[in-house]
């Protein structure tokens, strides 16, 4: 019995010490001593003071998938404008944000001569080593979009409408991304195509 009791309090003791990650300082203290929390909740907030700084972004899950640790990254902040940071993805979430329903992925980013502060806004550029191939079409080409489903139209060798289905990967400039549906086809209708219907009869015009 006396055995199991030391086990317990050594148990207890190793998870109720807290343990900086590098060295550092406490930024914000949000719990006093003997005060009671709950689990998860955050008791301090921790700076590094080493020479990487960490930038906290928001993916989706179509996104996260594609991003891995050591990918290369770009970071823009408003406190410098004109300014960009070369950075590098340092983790990556593996469960969305209850709250936000975004996967965290932290950014490792060098400052270089500039004097970071903690609580700095940043916008960032990822770019994942996972590639995926896209086809770049007009935003009016797609009909019936819902969510990522649409359909365009490709002009058929006895010139009719076909009406294909397709996946879109992201929307971008006037421009849709399309993941899927269009790789037995290098044309769609651009304009009018939510006029046409399948099977009907159409007169491509060449520029």
């Amino acid at each position: 019995m006396a055995k199991a009791a030391y086990d317990i309090a050594e148990f207890n003791l190793i998870h109720s010490t807290l343990v900086a990650p590098s060295d550092g300082r406490i930024l914000k203290r949000l719990a006093e001593a003997n005060e009671l929390i709950g689990p998860g909740y955050p008791a301090l907030v921790f700076g590094t003071e080493g020479a990487e700084w960490v930038v906290k972004v928001g993916a989706t899950d179509r996104d996260v998938v594609r991003i891995a640790a050591g990918d290369s990254a770009s970071v823009t902040l408003d406190a410098f404008p004109g300014s960009r940071f070369a950075a590098s993805v340092r983790t990556v979430g593996g469960a969305p944000d209850p709250m936000s329903g975004v996967f965290e992925v932290e950014l490792s980013v060098r400052p270089g001569p500039r004097a970071f502060v903690n609580g700095l806004m940043a916008d960032a550029e990822i770019f994942p080593s996972r590639k995926r191939e896209y086809r770049v079409i007009p935003f009016e080409a797609l009909v019936d979009v819902s969510d990522v489903r649409g359909y365009v139209y490709a002009v058929s060798a006895d010139r009719t409408a076909r009406r294909l289905p397709v996946t879109i990967g992201f929307l971008t400039d006037g421009t849709a991304a399309v993941e899927r549906g269009l790789e037995k086809t290098d044309r769609v209708v651009s304009e009018g195509a939510a006029y046409l219907s399948d099977g009907m009869p159409v007169r491509p015009v060449e520029d």
